[in-house]
């Protein structure tokens, strides 16, 4: 697996992580600088999730080879959350403005996660392996994310299983995309072996070759020589 997609995946659990420090209050024991206001850390940390989650999404299942028509969804809302997580850090420093973060993030996050899901999906129909590993841990997280936002915008009560909704679920995701990560590894490993061995018979195949021709090039030279010895003794 490229090396891109550990930096990916490690990128989306920094700051899902950091998001997650947020909303649960614990942020104001790391934070650096005084601040009352963490929504605009909610808002970046949310966007810079989004933009490495799909970016994993991309190397991890190779949408781009695979399902290009997904990568291009895949690559709008990577540049969604870019924008976001950018408006996100000046409303930091300008408090009060693009407030309107505030009612898209949520929405944004719920939508990524069914984008990202689906994708998986495509991948499962197309039997690849690690797509498995990847929709059982979008799934898990998947079913957190819709609790939370839906306990955000009003349709769920607040409640200890609604608030901690988003940590489980992103517990169970980061289990099961370590579980994939490793299968990755170990299949990688295989088929890199495997085109080593292929490498290797196909070089004595070559070799063979080389060697037969050769005794049949001196079969003939021998031939030829015996031929001609003949001739100058008749």
């Amino acid at each position: 697996m490229r090396h891109q997609s550990y930096l990916y995946y490690v990128a989306y659990l920094l700051f899902f992580m950091l998001l997650q420090q947020v909303l649960t209050g614990n942020a104001f024991r790391f934070w650096l600088w005084e601040t009352t206001n963490f929504v605009p850390l909610t808002n970046l940390f949310t966007g810079l999730a989004v933009l490495f989650a799909v970016q994993f999404t991309r190397s991890f299942l190779e949408t781009q080879r695979y399902l290009p028509s997904f990568d291009r969804a895949l690559v709008f809302f990577t540049i969604l959350g870019a924008i976001a997580s950018f408006f996100s850090l000046l409303s930091y420093f300008a408090d009060g403005i693009f407030s309107w973060l505030n009612l898209l993030l949520p929405y944004l996050s719920l939508v990524t996660a069914l984008l990202l899901l689906s994708s998986g999906m495509a991948m499962v129909l197309r039997n690849q392996r690690s797509a498995f590993f990847y929709v059982g841990a979008w799934g898990f997280m998947l079913l957190g994310v819709v609790v939370f936002v839906l306990q955000h915008i009003g349709v769920l009560e607040h409640n200890e299983f609604t608030i901690a909704s988003l940590q489980a679920g992103a517990m169970f995701e980061a289990v099961v995309l370590s579980l994939g990560l490793g299968d990755r590894i170990n299949l990688e490993r295989v088929r890199r072996q495997e085109e080593q061995e292929r490498a290797i018979r196909s070089l004595e195949e070559k070799e063979a070759l080389i060697m037969q021709q050769n005794e049949e090039l001196e079969q003939r030279i021998s031939k030829r020589t015996a031929i001609i010895q003949e001739k100058i003794k008749t």
